[in-house]
């Protein structure tokens, strides 16, 4: 929950620089890739939940109106989280830092977590709570941010673990459909 308090606090920065992280429909290629990853992996039907989450993330970005900014860590996660004596202390890893939707880093706090937390989103949300609200940084995005994010993932030409795999077409599924 400390975290996801934190997490508040950088977002209520308005950056003028860094990695800008847009949501984009994925690319041709790395959906193909994306599918027969999960295909080979999990079989065909998440296959097809990896089609429907690509659907779904297209149709959100030709309807809605783009996200507002504020400073993304990029890679907001417990690795990057030092503690000491069960309190945060410093969060490192900033190469990734920059404009993005506040969205970005819930989105990537559920798909890659880790087995622990990535399920525990609400912990990170509570915390959020403590200093501005969750729901109006997630604006409804956070659901295309982490489909984006879990079809990446799914496309890297040197595949991740099949756990990670399985986790990435778990997200997809809980918001396309099973």
């Amino acid at each position: 929950m400390d975290g996801g308090e934190l997490l508040a606090r950088v977002h209520s920065i308005v950056p003028d620089r860094g990695i800008r992280h847009e949501l984009e429909p994925p690319d041709e290629r790395l959906l193909a890739r994306a599918v027969g990853v999960a295909y080979q992996a999990l079989g065909p039907a998440a296959a097809a939940v990896v089609e429907r989450g690509a659907d779904l993330l297209g149709d959100e970005l030709m309807t809605r109106p783009a996200p507002g900014l504020s400073l993304a860590h990029g890679d907001w996660l417990p690795k990057n989280l030092v503690i000491d004596d069960g309190t945060i202390v410093s969060v490192i890893d900033w190469e990734f830092a920059g404009p993005a939707s506040p969205a970005f880093d819930l989105a990537r706090w559920e798909v890659s977590a880790g087995d622990r937390l990535h399920d525990r989103s609400d912990l990170l949300r509570r915390g959020y709570a403590r200093v501005a609200d969750p729901d109006a940084a997630d604006t409804g995005w956070v659901s295309a941010f982490a489909i984006g994010w879990a079809l990446e993932v799914l496309g890297w030409k040197n595949p991740a673990s099949p756990a990670r795999l399985r986790r990435c077409v778990d997200v997809i599924a809980g918001y396309a459909g099973a």
